[in-house]
């Protein structure tokens, strides 16, 4: 398991998922770093579900109206 020391370590590490950096930013605000793996996982999936979920709402809202 990975230890990240530092949020820019944290942040290479979602890039490298594919995360853009606004999601970084909102599902990270207020990570106090060193942190290991399995809280950053744990971190993006809470983090993206909900999201994921909204967006998705929101894009049938717009084909609703269309």
């Amino acid at each position: 398991m990975q230890t990240f020391a530092t949020k820019k370590a944290v942040i290479a590490y979602s890039k490298q998922m594919d995360w853009s950096g606004a999601d970084i930013d909102r599902a990270f605000k207020g990570l106090k770093a060193p942190v290991d793996e399995m809280t950053v996982l744990n971190l993006m999936v809470r983090f993206a579900g909900p999201e994921l979920l909204n967006r998705q709402k929101l894009q049938a809202a717009q084909k609703a109206q269309v």
